[in-house]
């Protein structure tokens, strides 16, 4: 029987149906969950990302951080509650309890990049500009090591490098990668971005591919249960409510957003650790 643990979401906790764990993240930006196959490994993942802990990553703050100030903002003068109907989800990764965010969710020091959209590029449609890679050290060997990169510019606030989340490989880490540069689209109050990378699977799995898997049950043509389909799942949601321009550009051919991108996942593949 497998257990779906909600780490973050509108109520956490673990659940026995899809239905169920659904139900707690549909609608709930930053959603953090899994599957398991024991209820001791879901509770130890609730355990580990619940907001209560106090190792709250970079994204989830940045994401955190916006919508906070985006709801006192916009919401009326009696009340500091963000009742909108569409917050954002996240499907494989990241959950947050409201009431523990107000207490635990620190300012991150942005230089107020949320609000100031002259300190990030925009192509001439209005479209964000941003360079992702996965580098993976050692890929489908023992021994892997894989990180990611977000590259927004020069000395950015939100440039990311980070090992990523569960098994590593090149197409985990660059899944991972345009996911963090979703969100963080999202939380620095934008609605449409480029995404420039140079994997072509990633951007044929968007824009060919994941219709007809979502379709089939995530099974391929092939009848194959497709690779990946945790981290995809997590990445389509990021996309919701986003115009996502996908741009393949060429890797190592010295175009800087692509370079600083993959020195970034290089630098986070060095921090990576293996499940136990």
């Amino acid at each position: 029987m497998p257990f779906y643990a909600v780490a973050r979401g509108h109520k956490p906790g673990i659940y026995e149906k899809w239905s169920d764990c659904q139900e707690q993240i549909q609608g709930y930006r930053c959603a953090r969950y899994k599957k398991f196959a024991t209820m001791d490994e879901a509770k130890e993942f609730v355990q580990e990302n619940s907001l209560t802990n106090p190792i709250v990553d970079r994204r989830e703050k940045a994401a955190s951080d916006a919508e906070t100030e985006s709801a006192v903002k916009d919401a009326p003068q009696k009340s500091t509650e963000d009742t909108s109907p569409d917050k954002r989800k996240r499907d494989d990764d990241d959950n947050s309890s409201e009431e523990s965010s107000e207490k635990t969710v620190k300012k991150l020091n942005m230089g107020d990049s949320a609000e100031d959209k002259t300190k990030f590029s925009t192509d001439s449609n209005g479209f964000l500009i941003v360079y992702t890679d996965g580098a993976c050290e050692f890929n489908g060997r023992n021994g892997a090591r894989a990180g990611i990169g977000v590259y927004f510019g020069p000395d950015h606030p939100l440039n990311v490098s980070e090992p990523v989340k569960g098994k590593a490989t090149n197409n985990t880490a660059e899944i991972q990668a345009a996911t963090y540069a979703l969100e963080l689209t999202k939380a620095s109050g934008f609605s449409k971005v480029a995404v420039h990378t140079d994997s072509q699977f990633m951007i044929n799995c968007m824009t060919s591919w994941l219709k007809n898997w979502k379709k089939k049950n995530w099974v391929k043509s092939d009848g194959e249960p497709v690779k990946n389909k945790e981290d995809l799942i997590t990445l389509d949601a990021a996309s919701e409510g986003l115009a996502v321009k996908w741009v393949h550009v060429k890797g190592h051919d010295g175009l800087e957003g692509n370079e600083m991108a993959d020195k970034l996942a290089r630098q986070g593949a060095k921090l990576y650790k293996a499940d136990p």
